[in-house]
């Protein structure tokens, strides 16, 4: 009998927003065409994710009380006060997964480890791990509800306090120390150029994810064979040009030691 061969990675990160999904906050609020809390949602949203106030909600740092707060006066009489944390809450266990993706992870599950590396907010995370308790049999992988339970763990901006292409050593390295792992043993899986320079700065590999069928099929055959295969010759996320050359330099002459890049991610 052959035996079975063992992953080459012991863990595989995967970014939510951009790679799994590209559903917005209050998806279904937006749905509803004729509504006044609509279009002052737009406005607050706008707001937020043009200034600085999104990136301390994803770090944690205030909340969605905050963020909604401004909106108190338009949710009418008919709507508990609380009604858009909940129908936050409730869209994310919602948010449509890419099922292409989705299925290739389901196939990985449960070697190596799937865990879930997002900047995000406290709000995403806690709906994740309310969906991470039910069964890893859940077939329906179509939702983070449905998709969630195939997760080993979250690692989310809100609880790290610091974004990917920021710091990864301070983003992953807790959790790779408290499982006995170092950035040689994961692989990302990102859509963000900076998020997979700054994993593969510090030892780690990662495939750049994109939304264009060239790139995608490129993506899921290196997730396979990074997972299943040998290792490959050349970081997976860079293209044939000059930044990827200097990368496989660089990776050829091994990890340089506490690097971290200064950009939030």
């Amino acid at each position: 009998m052959t035996p079975a061969r063992l992953p080459l990675f012991r863990v595989v990160f995967v970014d939510w927003h951009g790679v799994l999904s590209h559903d917005r906050f209050w998806s279904s609020v937006f749905e509803v065409r004729r509504s006044r809390l609509r279009p002052a949602l737009e406005r607050r949203l706008q707001e937020v994710f043009s200034g600085e106030l999104a990136t301390t909600w994803m770090r944690g740092e205030t909340t969605v009380d905050h963020v909604v707060e401004p909106l108190r006066d338009v949710l009418g009489k008919r709507r508990r006060p609380d009604f858009l944390q909940k129908r936050l809450h409730d869209d994310c266990l919602a948010m449509q997964v890419d099922i292409e993706l989705a299925t290739c992870l389901r196939s990985l599950a449960p070697q190596p480890l799937l865990v879930l590396a997002t900047d995000n907010t406290d709000d995403f995370e806690r709906a994740f791990r309310r969906a991470n308790e039910r069964s890893r049999h859940n077939q329906d992988p179509a939702t983070l509800s449905g998709l969630a339970p195939i997760f080993e763990d979250i690692i989310c901006s809100s609880a790290t306090r610091v974004f990917k292409a920021e710091d990864p050593e301070l983003f992953f390295g807790p959790w790779l120390a408290a499982n006995g792992l170092r950035f040689k043993d994961a692989l990302l899986i990102d859509d963000r150029a900076d998020n997979c320079q700054a994993f593969e700065h510090c030892g780690g590999t990662a495939v750049l994810w994109s939304d264009q069928p060239v790139d995608r099929e490129r993506a899921l055959r290196t997730v396979g064979r990074f997972t299943q295969g040998p290792p490959p010759d050349r970081p997976a996320w860079g293209r044939e040009d000059p930044r990827e050359m200097q990368l496989m330099r660089r990776r050829a002459a091994g990890p340089p030691v506490g690097s971290t890049l200064a950009d939030p991610g």
